[in-house]
């Protein structure tokens, strides 16, 4: 039986490490081997959170959105 505590616990601990989500938005058939399309990718935010390092071309702040 889990208590309170543990609950709790990895609550913050799940909060700290998985505040950003993202996923490569490139689909196409053998994307190890020879690219030919450009990379792209995708991310979850929390509201308020900000990103400053361009590695994404789309940012979300809505879950919904996001996995659509």
């Amino acid at each position: 039986m889990e208590t309170d505590y543990g609950k709790e616990y990895m609550r913050a601990y799940w909060a700290k490490n998985l505040y950003r989500f993202a996923m490569h938005t490139t689909m196409d058939f053998d994307l190890e081997g020879k690219r030919t399309l450009p990379d792209s990718y995708a991310a979850l935010i929390p509201p308020g959170y900000e990103i400053d390092d361009g590695r994404y071309d789309i940012i979300f702040t809505n879950t919904s959105d996001f996995w659509r």
